[in-house]
């Protein structure tokens, strides 16, 4: 594995995901462009780890190729305990940038940074789906 830098596209990646309704419309969602939301994340989640799965780091130029959003702190965490045991204040996962969902949606004032964990940028890493093409003769890695 190797460190991704989350630093050169932070901006323009938490734009993207603070102009989408943030539990309705993620995967729906188009800008004033007609450019789906979630497709200009992962270009971004792509370019800053270099076209690399986040696991494997396998080449993932093709772009009809499945690609998946990882969650680092994982979706399902509901409990603060949980949620804090993934904070590091030295990391991008931090109090200032990443917040539990949970508590992001209770306290009803949609303001950011921190951004809840489910959709941070912070938290967001690209993967393959573990398929490699037929012509290597390894399917389902």
């Amino acid at each position: 594995m190797e460190y991704i830098d989350k630093s050169e596209f932070k901006e323009e990646a938490e734009f993207i995901i603070s102009s989408f309704d943030l539990f309705d419309s993620f995967k729906s969602d188009k800008n004033d462009k007609g450019e789906w939301s979630r497709t200009l994340l992962i270009q971004r989640l792509r370019q800053e780890q270099h076209n690399r799965c986040c696991y494997c780091m396998r080449n993932m130029e093709n772009e009809n190729e499945q690609k998946t959003l990882e969650h680092i702190i994982p979706k399902s965490i509901t409990k603060k305990d949980d949620f804090n045991k993934y904070l590091n204040s030295e990391t991008v996962l931090n109090s200032s940038n990443v917040c539990l969902t949970k508590e992001f949606i209770d306290k009803k004032e949609k303001k950011f940074p921190p951004f809840p964990h489910s959709v941070a940028y912070q938290n967001l890493t690209i993967s393959c789906n573990g398929q490699v093409s037929k012509k290597y003769g390894l399917i389902g890695l």
